[in-house]
């Protein structure tokens, strides 16, 4: 079972806490980098990786899509 901590740094659940929070949320990708994204960012983001059936497949997903936002923060 995963603590709070690892489970907060899960990406999917920080999409999902700043979808929740109207994108007012900064995601930590590690290192040190944030980024915020706006709303429809982010629904088109968990949209993608909802309609993913394999659980290989969302953790595939989730370390590209980690890897090209962590690209683009500060």
């Amino acid at each position: 079972k995963k603590t709070n901590a690892e489970s907060d740094s899960n990406l999917i659940v920080q999409l999902r806490k700043a979808q929740d929070q109207k994108g007012n949320h900064n995601i930590e990708l590690g290192g040190g980098k944030t980024i915020k994204l706006n709303s429809s960012t982010l629904d088109a983001l968990l949209k993608q990786h909802d309609g993913l059936a394999k659980p290989a497949d969302k953790k595939r997903w989730a370390t590209a899509a980690k890897s090209k936002l962590r690209a683009k923060a500060k």
